[in-house]
This record gives C-alpha cells, sequence and structure tokens, in this order.
C-alpha cells in the first residue's frame, strides 16, 4: 500500500524568521507566518517492507499534536514537526535507526500518520486542539504543544483523560513539579543548558557577571541554577534586570550594565528579543570580556543574519544537537536531516536549535515504549510513562537519557556550548565534545 504526504513540505525551514514573541510562555525563536491550516495529516511517502503482514485495511496509527505554523513558535514549531516526520519515515519502512528492528513496520503493525493543526503559538488553542484530539478524534498518541509555558497549560488535560505526556520540547523543570505523574521530559532541562559557563569563567579569570532575563520559566530556572553555580566559585552577580517577551526597548537594562561594568554578560532571549537586544547592546558600546546568549544564538538565519556576522563574533551559545554525539540514532537522525534540508543543522538556516532533532527524539521514545509493551500501551498510557521511568532506555538521538521518577525531570541530557568564531560556530564545551578552544576576552560590540 503506497501512500503520499498530504502535507508538511520539508522544505519549510526555508522561511525567514520576524521578531516577536508568542503569548504561551514557549521556548521559541520567530519566523515568518505561514497559512493558517486546518486539520492537516502527514503520512509517509514510501512503501512499506514487502514482508510485512500490513493488510489495506489496517487503521493507521494516529499521532496527534498541535504545531505552531503561525506566530512566535512557528518555526521552531515546524523544525520539531520535520523531526517528527523524519522519524516517521524510519519507523514505518524499518530504515534507518530501525533498519534492524524485528517489529512490524509502523508501531503495533500499523503505519504511523501525523495529525496536526496550527495552535497559533497560543497555549489557549493548544489546549482546545489537544482535548479535541483525545476526546474527539481518538488519538491513538498525542504529543504537546511547543515549548514549556503551553506544555505547562496542557498538561492536566493530558491527565484527567490518561494520556502519557512526552515533553519533547518542556524544558522548565517547574511544569514537572506540579504533582502530575504522566510526564517525561524527552530533553535536557533548561537548568542544565549553561552549566559549563561557570567553568569558562572561571579558567579566564573573570570576577563579575551581569544576567538579563527574559521572566519566563525556562529561562528562570536556568538563571537559578546558574547563579548558584557562580555562588559556589566566588563569582558575583553584579547585575540582575528582568524584561518581558518582544521588548523592543533595552537601553534602560543596557545602560545599567554598563554602569556595572560586569566581565560577563549573560543574556536570556530567545529568537527576536536577542536580536533586538544585542543590536541595542552594540549600539550603546556595551562591551564586556565574554558574551553568553542562551536559546536566542540558535539560528544562523535569526541571529546571525539579523545582527551580523560582526556582532554575532566571539558570543556563546548553547547548542542542542552535536554532530559529535554517537549515542543511539545520533547519525541516523544527522543523515536524514541532512537529506531533507540539505545541510546539517549547524552549517543550514537551523544552526543549534534543536527543535528537529527533539521531535526525532521524542518519536524514538515512544517507539522504545510501544514496541516493549505492546497493545497494553495504549490500553494504559501510563505504563509509557512508567516504561520511560524506569531506566531501559539510557540513550537517545541528543544523548544519554534518565529521568527522575519521581518527576519525570530529564537528569541525563546535557546540551553543548558553542562560540561564534571568525564566522564559524566552534563548539567549546564540555571537553570531550569540543571542536576547539574558547578564543576571550571579546571585542568591542559598537
Amino acid at each position: 500500500m503506497k501512500l503520499r504526504t498530504l502535507l508538511l513540505p520539508l522544505m519549510v525551514l526555508a522561511l525567514l524568521a520576524a521578531a516577536c514573541g508568542d503569548d504561551s510562555g514557549g521556548d521559541g525563536t520567530t519566523a515568518t507566518p505561514a497559512t493558517p491550516a486546518t486539520t492537516a495529516v502527514a503520512t509517509p511517502d514510501e512503501t512499506p517492507d514487502e514482508t510485512s503482514d500490513e493488510t489495506p485495511d489496517a487503521e493507521p496509527f494516529v499521532i496527534a499534536l498541535p504545531v505552531s505554523q503561525t506566530g512566535g513558535n512557528a518555526q521552531v514549531g515546524q523544525e520539531l514537526l520535520l523531526g517528527l516526520q523524519l522519524w516517521m519515515d524510519m519507523v514505518n519502512n524499518n530504515t534507518g535507526l530501525y533498519a534492524d528492528r524485528t517489529e512490524e513496520p509502523g508501531l503495533l503493525g500499523r503505519q504511523v500518520v501525523l495529525q496536526f493543526d496550527d495552535d497559533q503559538s497560543k497555549s489557549d488553542e493548544a489546549g482546545k486542539l489537544v482535548t479535541k484530539y483525545i476526546t474527539q478524534d481518538n488519538a491513538d498518541i498525542v504529543l504537546p504543544p511547543y515549548g514549556s509555558g503551553a506544555t505547562g497549560v496542557v498538561a492536566p488535560i493530558f491527565k484527567q483523560y490518561n494520556y502519557a505526556l512526552i515533553g519533547s520540547s518542556a524544558a522548565a523543570e517547574s511544569i514537572y513539579k506540579t504533582g502530575l505523574d504522566n510526564m517525561v521530559m524527552a530533553i535536557s532541562p533548561t537548568s542544565k543548558w549553561l552549566e559549563e559557563v561557570p567553568g569558562l569563567v572561571e579558567d579566564a579569570g573573570y570576577e563579575t557577571v551581569s544576567m538579563v532575563t527574559l521572566d519566563n520559566p525556562a529561562t528562570l530556572d536556568s538563571k537559578d541554577r546558574l547563579e548558584t553555580q557562580f555562588a559556589d566559585i566566588g563569582v558575583e552577580v553584579s547585575g540582575d534586570e528582568l524584561y518581558s517577551w518582544g521588548n523592543a526597548d533595552f537601553s534602560a537594562i543596557w545602560t545599567n550594565v554598563k554602569n556595572q561594568d560586569p566581565d560577563v554578560v549573560v543574556l536570556y532571549a530567545f529568537g527576536g528579543d536577542a536580536v533586538t537586544a544585542m543590536r541595542q547592546a552594540a549600539e550603546q558600546q556595551v562591551s564586556p570580556k565574554m558574551w553568553i546568549v542562551f536559546a536566542g544564538a540558535w539560528r544562523n538565519d535569526v541571529f546571525v543574519e539579523g545582527v551580523g556576522a560582526e556582532i554575532a563574533d566571539c558570543v556563546i551559545g548553547d547548542q542542542q544537537w552535536s554532530r559529535s554525539w554517537t549515542t543511539t540514532g545520533a547519525a541516523e537522525f544527522a543523515e536524514a536531516y541532512t537529506a531533507s534540508v540539505g545541510s546539517d543543522p549547524l552549517q543550514g538556516a537551523a544552526g543549534a536549535d534543536g527543535s528537529a532533532a527533539w521531535g526525532f527524539v521524542a518519536g524514538q521514545l515512544l517507539t522504545e515504549a510501544i514496541d516493549h509493551l505492546g497493545e497494553a500501551a495504549l490500553e494504559d498510557q501510563q505504563t509509557i510513562v512508567d516504561y520511560l521511568k524506569s531506566g531501559a532506555v539510557t540513550e537517545t538521538a541528543i544523548g544519554f537519557f534518565a529521568v527522575d521518577p519521581e518527576t519525570g525531570i530529564n537528569t541525563a541530557t546535557t546540551p553543548v556550548l558553542f562560540q561564534f568564531q571568525d564566522g564559524e560556530r566552534v563548539t567549546i564545551a564540555p571537553g570531550d565534545l569540543k571542536d576547539g578552544d574558547v578564543i576571550l576576552p571579546c571585542g568591542p560590540k559598537g
């Protein structure tokens, strides 16, 4: 039986970013809005293995999810969807990561299809869609919307209907500490995204830090952890500035930072906010010895094009995917991604954005659990969560995997740090994965 792709062109990544935030409290960057979509279904465009026992009448295995196709999370949301489709093509044909898999193609012997709607990067819209997928469409599996804020909003709906919640892009620890036991964080928590930074600061002999932070669960988790680490090594946090989504004027903040005269500036910003903040910092000649940008420096087509190569140079950022990883699925994801968009993430538009890898990992974890549990996985989806909490799965395409059995928070996956050096992204930490050494101090930006 040959199925074809109805929607989801793989080259959707060509969208350029625009500067705005979302109202969901997500972890997003920005994109030029796409045309709003009604329900769409993505199905594999390859013929399943002819040795399969699948029959033309087999019901598809439906995975439904809200996807941000417009609004602040449009770009990263569609990246995540791309990663899911790459996984879907492999699992439906037992190719790539699943070339040696003994189970029938698909999940539970049924071909996987992805059902998705535009949530407009709004958490309330995502909640309506999740409820619809569960109560009206009877989807086999439902995945949450993009970002920590929106995932936290819909989490009680998953619990109410006993659906497993795989946090494919929700990295704020706070949303996993609400007492719900049906959640598993698939990715690294934001508290770990900059955990290698204090070591770099200490090695450089720097003593003072100023922080400029988006008021958001994901960024605040990281800031709190980083402040604790700095205190442990005797580095003074001399300034702590907060701002809201979509801030257009950072001038007062940068005036305060200049007066603090820190050795290091840490900017917590996504997408358009990071571009605006860095441009205005350069205009005001804010010139610390070390620049750290959390999440906002991910994408080449947002950050680098938005601020220019000169301002981007020397900036250090977190990198959610690494070509150096050798854990299960890493090579297969990289090969499939490169084939679909023409370059690996670091060299192409996506840069260090790991959203596609996150989508791939969500599918990878579901496959591990459902292959092991069989039909019992759908009869009681808490069994999926319990299996992933059990320690049976130890690796994914983005590194090692383990979760706290009480909260479901990921305790093993750790991103790496990169630095822009003469127009190239160079991985600088941790030591066993680095491509080169950090270059400091940074020169003036303005």
